[in-house]
């Protein structure tokens, strides 16, 4: 212990020297029996300085990092150390000091996240262990529970807050987790175990909150029992968000009347004595409302009793808080956000309250609705000094949170936004008589600008430095600029029905005049930074109601602006507009079809069903075309707006762009922003090769400016775009062989200079230039061999999605590389394995990256490690079937159905997936499809291409079947009922709108509802979504994702039509479908006109006899037989 104490001191040296010594001694130590019990003593221990236990919790957390997500066999933690830290951990957070024990805590987050439930399932019975146990009477004494001193009296206080923020870490996940079987039987086992202690610390702490707090004189145990009551109600808001407990809901009336309570609760002295207990009180009574809006939401039923005390008291409470609030500049910015966050939940509960028609709506007492709007809901809706504050301080957290599309404002957590949505709430029900209201109140606010006599006055003021001048500038924000805003954001508040990330606003309320309201009352007063930013946010709220003329004369405006002196607000929202108008989608005829006004808000739905689809199969087609294959069309032709898009480009963002190259002192917030880099890539995008003699004169200075970010990297978000832009130079260059010498170098330095932020970048890049590349190069020889070494796939996890992507690229690309790529595919399914023991990766990227490699190698190349390769997935499966893992075992379906596929017609027979199963193990093919495959169709989530490709793949295996003649007759049947749930659940052609948690519910395409009720094959619209897998969406994996790389032109994770055709014909020389091989041809044949259902004729027509006598109670199978005959 004393050799590793003095290597963590020693680690923190300031010589250099001294910390590389120490941190490869601990990294030789690391294998070492014993390790991690030494560590977990060190941190634990006493008399050892704090600074150095805190450096070994710290080491220890990285180590957990590095190995813990990795299988032993490949490099990661050995059994015996994780069985050491999942034991000791929760004693550890217990006992440390707080420095140490958010360590712990973030240690602990990142394996319960892997391993609980499944492989940890103890985990929280050790917890509740610290809680009080059933015979302690938490009440006695007047709430004191405890008859000892009060250091035992904070102790036990203390004990009881850690044990609740463990829980509420460990269950954190289930927050944001969709509602299925696996997620509720796993709820159903942590109800059992968290629920009775958790209400009873709930009881204790609002008890003492509402009648005991006053006399307890410490303000440590006063400020404990306020976070036992607030992560209680957390807790509460976690439990119930996939389902209604049956605990809670017998229990609903206590905790209600204790909510209530809690919100009636006066935050005076004597009982708050101090800002840090007013901000705990002001968050638990945001977390009931939390609590309520989540009953109000979903649980409508239990809740209706409660609706109306709820609205009467959440009404009183923000009328206080609007009024204390208003104008107040608050100097403690926790204090502050708190007050925010509890009027912008309290403006949610009662949007969510006025959706529903309750059994004694309040909503309809005479006064209620004028009380709502004029007291709370239109003070909400200005902008504060607070909220002015921001345009001094970081003005692009302004434009993002007040001034962007509207959208995104409802993704926002600004009142302003939860002011928003409760008027579209409140016109649900209720429009008639608050659109009464709003269009009175909004004329009086304009007409109160001309006749207010301060309306001039000055309310904020702040300095820029403007380039242009070369001087500090002042702006001012006046009075009347502040009600004029606002009441164009109560006319968006009033006229919008419904929207959406497209198009923008769909629907507005009848007699609305857009334009004419624009030309009123915004038009004529851009002359100002705030009214130039609220005209360029009602364009783009707007953006498709106003005609491209409109448009156009708007943005022409816009740019002139660019020439005065523009504010940084200004210019963020002019670049802003300038990427969002010029980008949008052209809304096709049937989509106007579908989202005219029907009455009722909604709109109809669009036909999801093709004509003829059981005869002629055209629906399967379309849905195995997947997303994407529609062409981008734009409203304004990218060919009508060249010159401004030029102008904007050349005369604006292009100087822009160098001046973030050459720094200096004087950098304005627009040039180390984001903006520039992320305009210019949309523009460019959306010109298209338009742009490419745009881009030939772009590159030097992007190159340039990368160069400087890589070197001197600063804002993420910056760094982020322009490789973005970089990533657009490469798609859409004219010369890409010049452009090469420019950016190759770069791309090459980041992986040589093992740049790690970078990296995932440089790689995704490579792969983007590989796409294109038309002859060989001895640069990208030399790059898949260091692709394929064990080291790069150790680094950081962010780094492998980009060595998947580029190797993609390569698979695609083989021929140019034939003889270094087939020498080493034996080192690629190795790195294929690593993947798949990694828990990150081995759910979507190992399988994304086995895809491409049996997709786009030629099927020789890897037939002789298709055994070890079957051997591997089959013993993966049996632990993802053991844990219902139905997703990641329709992965490996998916991915020997493209091995199926690629197998040429009739070639090969020791290479048929069938007989390699076979050779493990006899009959192991037979089990292996009717114990997992077909009980996994049933049960897991298809995308439409892994539909498509299955749906081949089953009919090719039927037509080369060779078993002997009762293994194939069981075996048939068992195919014929999932190619047959295959073929009617794509019937449903996927629609983009298409929610994920809807699902098919009639199969069979009949009214009645009748057909295969629980056998249906569910649907989502992005394949790309991994709903088992939440760590695939931290921070360090995600982040370096490139859009304009990280997709290939077909856009499909499986093969399409076109390409299956491709396969099963061109195999390679001498081999594919022959002339005597007829039935191949007739099977190809079938594919190549979308003739599904007679695909199915002719590969089950020697055995419909059989399978109809099978099926012979299920009269929906019956019919479908005789159209088959």
């Amino acid at each position: 212990m004393e050799e590793i104490v003095n290597l963590l001191s020693l680690s923190t040296s300031i010589n250099p020297v001294d910390v590389k010594m120490a941190e490869n001694s601990l990294n030789i130590k690391e294998g070492m029996p014993g390790f991690v019990e030494t560590l977990f003593m060190i941190v634990t221990k006493t008399d050892i300085e704090l600074h150095i236990r805190q450096v070994g919790c710290i080491y220890m957390k990285n180590l957990v990092k590095r190995k813990w997500d990795i299988d032993w066999e490949h490099g990661g933690m050995n059994k015996h150390d994780r069985d050491i830290i999942k034991s000791n951990i929760v004693n550890v957070y217990m006992s440390t000091p707080k420095i140490i024990q958010s360590q712990i805590g973030e240690m602990l987050l990142y394996i319960s996240i892997r391993d609980f439930p499944v492989y940890w399932n103890d985990l929280l019975v050790n917890i509740v262990k610290f809680l009080p146990g059933e015979q302690t009477d938490l009440l006695s004494n007047g709430g004191m529970f405890l008859q000892g001193d009060l250091n035992t009296m904070i102790s036990k206080l203390q004990q009881y807050e850690h044990t609740l923020s463990m829980i509420k870490l460990i269950l954190d996940k289930y927050r944001y987790a969709e509602s299925s079987n696996k997620v509720l039987l796993e709820l159903k086992d942590i109800l059992g175990v968290v629920c009775e202690p958790m209400y009873k610390m709930f009881v204790y702490s609002s008890q003492c909150l509402l009648r005991h707090l006053p006399a307890i004189q410490d303000t440590t145990s006063r400020q404990l029992i306020m976070n036992i009551c607030l992560l209680s109600c957390q807790l509460f808001y976690i439990l119930h968000c996939c389902d209604i407990p049956e605990f809670f809901e017998d229990r609903i009336g206590p905790f209600m009347e204790s909510f209530q309570a809690i919100l009636e609760l006066e935050t005076i002295p004597g009982l708050v004595d101090s800002e840090n207990q007013l901000v705990t009180c002001l968050n638990i009574k945001s977390q009931i409302f939390e609590n309520l809006r989540i009953y109000s939401d979903r649980y409508q039923e239990p809740f209706d009793v409660y609706a109306r005390k709820s609205l009467s008291t959440v009404a009183i409470l923000l009328t206080k808080m609007v009024s204390q609030n208003k104008n107040g500049l608050d100097a403690n910015p926790e204090l502050s956000s708190s007050i925010s966050s509890l009027i912008d939940e309290g403006l949610r509960l009662i949007g969510s309250l006025a959706a529903t028609q309750w059994s004694d709506n309040a909503f309809l007492d005479s006064g209620v609705l004028d009380h709502l709007v004029e007291k709370i809901l239109i003070p909400c809706t200005f902008l504060d000094i607070n909220d002015l504050n921001i345009i001094e301080e970081t003005p692009k957290d302004f434009v993002y949170k007040y001034l962007w599309d509207i959208n995104d404002v409802c993704d926002s957590t600004s009142k302003r936004s939860a002011a928003l949505e409760c008027i579209k709430n409140l016109g649900k029900f209720y429009y008639t008589k608050l659109s009464e209201l709003l269009s009175n109140l909004i004329i009086s606010l304009l007409n109160s600008i001309s006749n207010d006599a301060h309306g001039n006055s000055s309310i904020f003021e702040w300095e820029e430095f403007n380039e242009k001048s070369g001087n500090y500038y002042k702006y001012q924000i006046t009075n009347s600029e502040v009600t004029r805003e606002a009441s164009v954001f109560l006319f968006i508040c009033l006229s919008v029905r419904s929207f959406s990330k497209i198009g923008g606003v769909t629907h507005l309320e009848h007699g609305i005049d857009i334009v004419g309201f624009y030309d009123n009352y915004i038009k004529s007063f851009t002359n100002s930074p705030l009214m130039r930013c609220c005209a360029l946010k009602y364009l783009i709220v707007f953006k498709s109601h106003f005609n491209n003329k409109s448009s156009l004369d708007i943005l022409q405006q816009s740019y002139n602006w660019l020439s005065t002196q523009t504010s940084s607000i200004e210019e963020m929202m002019i670049l802003l507009a300038f990427e969002r108008i010029l980008t949008q989608k052209a809304i096709s005829s049937s989509v106007n079809s579908s989202t005219q006004d029907s009455g009722n808000g909604t709109g109809t739905a669009p036909s999801l069903r093709t004509s003829n689809v059981q005869n002629s199969g055209g629906a399967l087609l379309n849905a195995q075309s997947g997303l994407g294959s529609q062409e981008c069309v734009f409203k304004l032709p990218p060919t009508e707006t060249y010159n401004l898009c030029f102008q904007m480009v050349a005369n604006i963002l292009h100087p822009l762009l160098k001046k973030a190259c050459q720094g200096g002192e004087k950098r304005t917030y627009l040039t180390e922003s984001e903006f520039i880099p992320r305009c210019m890539m949309r523009l460019l995008t959306y010109l298209g090769k338009l742009g490419s003699e745009m881009i030939n004169t772009l590159t030097p200075t992007v190159v340039d400016c990368t160069k400087l970010a890589v070197e001197n990297p600063k804002n993420p978000s910056f760094n982020h775009y322009l490789f973005e832009l970089l990533g657009v130079c490469i798609r859409n260059s004219s010369d890409c062989e010049k452009l090469d010498s420019f950016v190759l170098p770069i791309l090459i330095g980041i992986l040589e200079k093992n740049l790690t932020d970078f990296i995932p970048y440089s790689l995704q890049l490579l792969a983007l230039r590989l796409d294109n590349l038309t002859s060989q190069n001895e640069l990208y020889n030399k790059l898949f061999i260091h692709l394929i070494d064990p080291k790069i796939w150790h680094g950081p996890v962010s780094v492998v999605p980009g060595i998947v992507r580029l190797c993609s690229s390569f698979f695609r690309r083989h021929s140019l590389f034939e003889a270094t790529i087939s020498s080493h595919v034996k080192q690629v399914f190795e790195r294929f394995q690593f993947c798949l023991s990694h828990r990150r990766f081995q759910s979507t990227l190992s399988f994304e990256f086995l895809r491409d490699i049996v997709r786009f190698l030629p099927f020789k190349w890897y037939s002789q490690y298709l055994t070890a390769l079957a051997n591997l997935l089959l013993t993966k499966s049996q632990e993802w079937n053991r844990i219902g893992d139905h997703q990641t075992i329709i992965q490996v379906v998916g991915a020997f159905s493209v091995i199926v596929i690629k197998k040429p017609f009739g070639e090969m027979p020791e290479a048929s997936l069938l007989n390699v199963l076979d050779t493990l193990q006899s009959g192991l093919s037979l089990i292996f499809f009717s114990k997992v495959v077909f009980p996994n169709l049933l049960k897991a989530t298809l995308s439409p291409p892994l539909r498509y490709t299955i749906f081949i793949a089953l009919l090719k295996l039927v037509s080369e079947l060779t078993f002997d003649q009762n293994k194939r007759s069981e075996f048939i049947l068992e195919a014929f009922k999932s190619v047959y749930l295959l073929f009617n659940a794509i019937k449903l052609s996927d629609d983009p709108n298409f929610q994920r948690r809807n699902s098919v519910s009639d199969p069979s395409g009949t009214s009645d509802g009748s057909a295969l009720n629980n056998d249906c094959l569910s649907i989502i619209p992005d394949p790309s979504i991994d709903t088992q897998n939440p760590i695939q969406d931290e921070f360090e994996i995600n982040y370096h994702k490139l859009l304009t790389a990280s997709c290939h032109s077909s856009n499909n994770p499986y093969p399409n039509q076109k390409e299956i055709l491709q396969i099963l014909t061109i195999s390679g020389p001498g081999t594919g479908v022959g002339a005597n091989n007829m039935h191949a041809c007739n099977f190809v044949e079938c594919i190549r006109n979308s003739e599904h259902l007679k695909l199915m004729k002719i590969t089950f027509q020697p055995y419909l006899s059989d399978i109809s006598n099978h099926f012979i109670g299920d009269q929906n199978i019956q019919n479908f037989i005789h159209s088959l005959k």
